[in-house]
């Protein structure tokens, strides 16, 4: 046993006072004169002894009412192998306010019952010890140590939030406020769902005392929109677009009649109702048709109760009128490309001699194909680069008879393979990459298998570096490269092995390959942005706008306005949110109050999973390192808390005996007879 304040134990000397009253205590006799005492003896003696007793019994109840006393202040307790010394205390509460913690429990939600416990620990310290209240939110006004009044008034203000946060950082965040003050002993309270994607590999310091505090809701079924991505990657005025919609079933039961429906410019349109296995997901296709040009807002919808902060997804994107290509000819165009792009009415294709080239006009284009130039002027690559630098793709057909010298210097600034020799032999493309961007999706299984594909009469080796990341896109049988892909900052650029001419080769002889590659490669951008982005996990965006002064700033508006960060990187301007956005929806870029772009953001996915560690598996996994409270529900958690930190606590046992030994002293006094 010991004691908070064990200096209160010099008053035990204290009891030696009682007992040399009761030992000089002689009681004065009146003197009773008798003419015979003989028969009195035997009841003198008698009487005296049960005096002597009677005496000896209060006096015992005193000392022993008065040491309990004495104990009961000087607070003894028990020590465990977890107990704490005294000293200055820093305690870290951190109460995951994640959306998973608006799940129910006995009617109440898992973040009311979290605020609840944090009162609780709270209750267990003194006046004297600083609190910290963390959320998954890491608002600069939690990064600070507060009085327990404080601390009361920051937890009441705590609401749900779209923040998600893995628990060992925060675990380092509340390291890196305690480093600010100096405690003798420091704790950490983390109050949980402890979903798996958050709870993994929780690092310990031994420094710290780390406690987990879980909160186990109903598991109850959730469906979510997961993802959402564009077949053609760009969206085309007046076309059909079809887009790939993954749904998942998050829980451990089927899912039945999920409805999903699409909203575009105003207009709800039902998609279709599907049944979803357990622990699975499903790809549903969808198509639109866009009617106006320009940033086009679209949200997709499902039906499903009761978790529906994941039922809805935002998407945004750029609705082209049309696709310009311009194709730069040696001498005179290609009657194949021109019956390619003709055959797409949504394609305009503008054909130049490369002598009279304007390349002013570069950045209106979505594709230039350079067509078997002999030589590249060192001033149409300078266009080139900068062309493909903004987002441009450039696809090239190098010729025959092709100057390598020039044609190298540009594939060299675009960090792009290379010409090597040129090879007169015949060869045979044996492979296409389908897996890839531009020959994704185009062919049907059986069509693929039987696919005439091109052959070569003579070809280009191509140099290729391993500090170049390459892609290729059809392969010869000899396992040679005959067209790779390279992308350049916030471009593309396409090389081919061989010449467009028909006496080298017969590509555009095989409309089935030529016509679908063109297409995609017009339509590929790897500048454009994203159909969506996610709260606090997309915090920098990017865009091609540009201010027409440095006093002028973009602003973000949606559920919010806000000024973002803005900072300029080569060509691009990068847009920095931070967490500022905290509700999905859509949010318009604009300038001088016009918008310039628009960006959809949805919640962060990871939040959907009802996948949650039981408190066995935690004891199992983290039971070594850190304490775990299984019994956080119970009533007296402020005592459980207190005793795990300082010992279980004895003074109210000996008040409660110092209470009973009065007791007793009064009984004896009143009906022990003399």
């Amino acid at each position: 046993m010991q004691f908070v304040f064990p200096g209160l134990l010099w008053a035990l000397t204290l009891l030696i006072i009682p007992i040399i009253i009761h030992l000089f205590y002689f009681r004065r006799f009146k003197k009773v004169y008798f003419s015979n005492v003989k028969f009195l003896q035997e009841i003198k003696q008698e009487t005296s002894s049960r005096n002597k007793l009677k005496n000896l019994l209060i006096l015992l109840m005193r000392l022993l009412a008065i040491a309990c006393l004495i104990l009961a202040f000087a607070q003894p307790f028990l020590s465990t192998e977890k107990a704490i010394k005294s000293g200055t205390k820093g305690i870290s509460i951190y109460i995951d306010n994640s959306f998973s913690m608006s799940a129910e429990a006995d009617n109440e939600s898992l973040l009311q019952r979290a605020k609840k416990k944090a009162i609780e620990i709270i209750e267990a310290y003194s006046e004297t010890d600083k609190i910290q209240i963390l959320t998954a939110d890491f608002e600069g006004k939690h990064q600070r140590f507060v009085s327990k009044e404080e601390a009361r008034g920051l937890i009441d203000e705590i609401e749900k939030s779209p923040s998600t946060r893995a628990l060992t950082r925060v675990i380092d965040r509340s390291k890196q406020a305690m480093k600010t003050e100096a405690f003798d002993n420091k704790f950490i309270y983390l109050i949980s769902d402890f979903q798996k994607n958050i709870a993994s590999d929780i690092q310990n310091d031994t420094t710290l005392n780390v406690s987990l505090v879980p909160l186990q809701a109903v598991k109850e079924s959730n469906v979510s929109i997961d993802s959402v991505y564009m077949k053609s990657g760009v969206a085309i005025l007046n076309q059909a677009n079809d887009v790939t919609i993954r749904l998942r079933n998050h829980s451990g039961e089927k899912a039945e009649n999920i409805r999903l429906t699409m909203n575009l410019d105003g207009r709800e349109t039902p998609v279709g109702s599907y049944d979803i296995e357990a622990n699975a997901s499903l790809l549903v296709e969808a198509s639109f048709t866009p009617s106006n040009r320009g940033w086009q807002k679209a949200s997709l919808k499902i039906t499903d109760f009761p978790i529906v902060f994941d039922d809805q997804y935002y998407m945004s994107f750029y609705v082209n009128e049309e696709v310009n290509v311009l194709s730069i000819n040696q001498s005179g165009s290609n009657k194949y490309v021109d019956a390619a792009f003709k055959s797409l009415p949504f394609f305009k294709l503008s054909n130049a001699s490369v002598n009279a080239v304007r390349y002013d006009n570069f950045s209106s284009y979505d594709l230039i194909l350079l067509n078997d130039l002999i030589q590249i002027s060192s001033g149409m690559a300078n266009e080139l680069k900068q062309y493909v630098e903004e987002g441009g793709n450039v696809l090239i057909f190098p010729s025959s008879s092709a100057d390598k010298t020039s044609y190298n210097g540009l594939l060299a600034t675009l960090k792009s393979s290379t010409l090597g020799k040129f090879l007169k032999e015949n060869n045979e493309v044996k492979t296409i990459n389908k897996n890839e961007f531009v020959f994704d999706g185009v062919f049907e299984s059986r069509q693929a298998a039987n696919l005439r594909l091109p052959t070569t009469t003579g070809h280009y080796t191509l140099n290729t570096f391993s500090t170049t990341p390459r892609i290729p896109l059809l392969t010869y049988k000899d396992g040679s490269e005959y067209l790779v892909k390279n992308r350049y900052q916030n471009g593309y650029v396409y090389l081919s092995a061989s010449s467009l001419s028909s006496k080298d080769n017969d590509l555009v002889n095989n409309a089935e390959i030529f016509v679908p590659m063109v297409y995609k490669m017009a339509l590929s951008t790897a500048s454009a942005g994203k159909l969506a982005y996610t709260i606090n996990k997309d915090r920098v965006l990017f865009t091609q706008e540009k201010k027409t002064s440095q006093d002028e700033n973009f602003t973000l508006e949606g559920p919010i306005v806000f000024i973002p960060g803005q900072f300029n990187r080569g060509n691009e301007l990068m847009l920095d949110v931070g967490d500022q956005i905290k509700e999905a929806g859509f949010y318009d870029l604009t300038l001088d109050q016009e918008v310039k772009e628009t960006f959809a953001f949805n919640y962060d996915k990871r939040e959907s999973l009802s996948d949650y560690y039981t408190v066995e598996e935690l004891k199992n996994s983290y039971g070594a390192s850190f304490n775990i409270f299984d019994n956080a529900l119970q009533s007296n958690f402020t005592q459980l808390i207190s005793e795990n930190t300082t010992g279980k606590s004895l003074w109210r046992y000996f008040l409660l005996a110092c209470l009973l030994f009065l007791l007793l002293e009064q009984l004896f006094i009143r009906f022990l007879k003399n």
